[in-house]
């Protein structure tokens, strides 16, 4: 029976533990993480800047892939804050005002704030016109 009262008064003795700096570290670090995402969900809700999805189409490089076919790599930016769904991208080669020919891609998704690339075949050398590209349509998702 002393022997418990002497571990009893033992334990009372002992300096409670002291938490390693190195958790303190991760545990501040976990906090900043966690408050900057609730400020940047919060500040996104306040903005209330949502717009359509605005595509721009950039032309990265032009390919003859055979005797009578070239290919037309193309990169497209969604600045917009939708996604653009089944977006369809048109590519005309014009000489002068005349059309001379025709492609068209479509892009399965295109998020908001991200890029896509995809290519255009045509049978004269786009290198030879002027290549117009338009955005003709998207689904919203």
């Amino acid at each position: 029976m002393e022997t418990d009262n002497q571990l009893q008064d033992d334990l009372q003795m002992q300096e409670p533990s002291k938490i390693p700096a190195s958790e303190w570290a991760i545990a501040t670090l976990g906090f900043i993480l966690v408050c900057g995402t609730v400020l940047y969900l919060i500040a996104q809700a306040l903005s209330g800047t949502e717009s359509p999805p605005i595509i721009q189409s950039i032309v990265e490089e032009v390919e003859q892939i055979s005797e009578n076919q070239f290919l037309v790599t193309i990169k497209v930016n969604n600045q917009g804050s939708h996604t653009a769904k089944s977006l369809l991208l048109s590519g005309t080669l014009f000489d002068g005002e005349t059309e001379i020919e025709s492609s068209e891609v479509t892009f399965d998704y295109v998020p908001s704030s991200s890029s896509r690339q995809g290519g255009l075949y045509f049978s004269h050398n786009p290198d030879d016109f002027r290549l117009e590209l338009h955005a003709v349509g998207y689904q919203t998702p």
